[in-house]
């Protein structure tokens, strides 16, 4: 089972999105929704899979930091 977190956009030039969460940067390329730099995302192997908004983004993460 795989468990996805939301990781912050912060950069997009073509199909390279780099994104940052919990203290990690990382690459993601393609995505099949329009996605700009401040929006939150899912990703699986690297490639964004859903956007999510920030409310449930910042749900999500507050839950996992109270563990």
């Amino acid at each position: 089972m795989c468990l996805n977190v939301p990781f912050k956009v912060i950069s997009v030039s073509n199909k390279k999105i780099v994104v940052a969460g919990f203290g990690k940067k990382r690459e993601a390329v393609g995505s099949l929704k329009k996605i700009k730099k401040g929006d939150y995302v899912l990703l699986q192997n690297n490639f964004v899979v859903a956007k999510i908004a920030k409310k449930e983004a910042e749900e999500i993460i507050n839950l996992i930091n109270s563990k």
